[in-house]
C-alpha cells in the first residue's frame, strides 16, 4: 500500500507541479523507477522535428467520441468436388467426380456505432460498438496505440457476429441431372475474431506528421508529403455453429484461424488549407491553455499496399482435431484512409474513411464415405470499410 501511494504521489505531483521531467532517485524500487521511465517517455518532447513545417502539442489528455459508419466482416468462397453417379446406357453405373463451390459473404450493409476513446501523449486507448438494441454486442473494436515522431504502432481487436449469406453451385451445365444451384442465408450466428497489429514508419519525420487531420498531438504547418514503411501482423478466427448446414457439408468445420504477417511501403500526404499558430501561454496539465487561438484546417490521405509474407492456417474439425495448412499464395492486401479535420483551440472536429483488407488462401481435403465435398480448396478475405465523424475535447 506504502508503494502505491509513493507512485500516485510522484504521478500526481509532477502534474500539479506542470514538471515535464520525474528523476530517478538513487533510493528508487524497481517498481518506482519503472513508473517513472513510463512517465517520462509519456512527456518526453521530440527533438528532431522542423517546427517550420510542424506544430507540436505538450503534452495533453484528450478524449474524443466519434459516430461511425462500419462495413466490417468477410468474404470465404469454396471450390470442392462431388461424386455423382452416372447410369449409363448398358444399365451399368459410372460415378464421376461434378465441379462445385460455394461463394459465402459475411458482409451486412452499413451498421452504426458509437466510438469513445482517451489518449495522453503517446498513447491511447479507444473502444466502439453497434448501437442496435438486438445486436448491439455483435459488433465491438477495442484498440490500443502508440504514436511517436515517426512511429505508430497500434494493436486493434475486432469482435463480430453475424448471419452468412452464401451459394451453392454443383456443376457448370443447367442441362445436366445433377446441376444444383441455390441461395442459403444463415440463421445461425457466425463468429469472427481477429487482431491485427499495424506498424507504420514516417521516412520524413523531420517535416510530417502522419494522419495530422485526425485530431492528433502534431498538426502539419506547412503541406507535407512523405513515404511510409508498414508492417503488419493479422490473427484470425472464424467460428461455424455446430449444426449449420454449410460447416458440415464442407467437412464438419469447427473453426479457421489464419495467421498472417505482411509488409508494405505507400505514401501519406498532409494537404494544410490554413494554419495559426496558438497564443503563447504556460503549459498546464489540466486545462489545454497551449492550444489557445490554434486555427487549422488540413486534409490527410494515406494508401500502403501490403504484401503476404507469412500465412498459416489452422483447420480445426469437429472430430479430428486440428490440421495446419501452410498451402498458401502470397497476396496484395491494402490498407488507408482519407481524413479531413479542423481545429480550433482545445477542440477537434472531422470526418474520417478508412479501408483494410487481409487475403488468405488454402487448401484442405477431407474424404470419407459420408462427405458431401472433397478436394476442397478455399480462399478467402477480410474487410474492413468505416466512415467516421468525431468531435475531440483536450481537458
Amino acid at each position: 500500500m506504502r508503494r502505491l501511494a509513493l507512485i500516485f504521489l510522484f504521478v500526481f505531483s509532477g502534474f500539479v507541479a506542470r514538471a515535464q521531467y520525474f528523476p530517478v532517485g538513487e533510493n528508487d524500487g524497481k517498481v518506482v523507477r519503472g513508473i517513472k521511465w513510463v512517465m517520462n517517455q509519456m512527456i518526453k518532447p521530440n527533438t528532431d522535428r522542423d517546427t517550420n513545417f510542424l506544430w507540436i502539442a505538450p503534452p495533453e489528455l484528450k478524449l474524443q467520441v466519434s459516430n461511425s459508419f462500419k462495413r466490417t466482416g468477410m468474404k470465404i468462397n469454396w471450390e470442392f468436388k462431388d461424386n455423382y453417379d452416372q447410369i449409363l446406357e448398358d444399365g451399368s453405373v459410372r460415378t464421376i467426380a461434378v465441379p462445385g463451390k460455394v461463394q459465402s459473404r459475411m458482409l451486412g450493409g452499413l451498421t452504426k456505432n458509437i466510438g469513445l476513446s482517451a489518449s495522453y501523449n503517446k498513447f491511447g486507448f479507444s473502444m466502439s460498438f453497434e448501437l442496435n438494441k438486438k445486436r448491439k454486442w455483435h459488433n465491438k473494436k477495442f484498440s490500443l496505440n502508440y504514436k511517436s515522431g515517426a512511429w505508430s504502432i497500434t494493436y486493434s481487436h475486432y469482435n463480430i457476429k453475424d448471419d452468412m449469406k452464401y451459394r451453392i453451385t454443383i456443376g457448370d451445365d443447367p442441362s445436366q441431372p445433377y446441376y444444383y444451384d441455390n441461395l442459403y442465408i444463415s440463421d445461425l450466428d457466425w463468429s469472427l475474431k481477429y487482431s491485427v497489429v499495424d506498424v507504420f514508419y514516417n521516412l520524413n519525420k523531420r517535416h510530417f506528421a502522419q494522419d495530422a487531420a485526425f485530431g492528433r498531438k502534431t498538426l502539419q504547418r506547412k503541406s507535407a508529403g512523405s513515404a511510409i514503411l508498414a508492417a503488419r501482423y493479422m490473427q484470425a478466427t472464424i467460428s461455424f455453429h455446430p449444426d449449420e448446414y454449410l460447416a458440415r457439408s464442407l467437412g464438419n468445420i469447427d473453426s479457421y484461424t489464419s495467421y498472417q504477417v505482411a509488409i508494405g511501403a505507400g505514401y501519406s500526404y498532409n494537404l494544410v488549407f490554413w494554419h495559426r499558430n496558438p497564443q503563447h501561454a504556460t503549459y498546464r496539465f489540466f486545462n489545454s491553455n497551449a492550444r489557445r487561438g490554434l486555427r487549422n484546417i488540413t486534409l490527410s490521405m494515406t494508401a500502403i499496399p501490403l504484401f503476404t509474407t507469412f500465412n498459416q492456417i489452422h483447420l480445426e474439425q469437429q472430430s479430428a482435431g486440428v490440421v495446419k495448412n501452410v498451402k498458401s499464395t502470397p497476396k496484395i492486401n491494402w490498407t488507408g484512409s482519407v481524413s479531413f479535420g479542423i481545429n480550433v483551440d482545445r477542440f477537434s472536429f472531422g470526418t474520417r474513411v478508412t479501408y483494410d483488407s487481409s487475403l488468405f488462401k488454402s487448401y484442405h481435403s477431407t474424404k470419407k464415405p459420408d462427405d458431401y465435398y472433397y478436394n476442397i480448396h478455399w480462399n478467402g478475405s477480410f474487410h474492413n470499410l468505416a466512415f467516421s465523424t468525431y468531435i475531440i475535447c483536450r481537458i
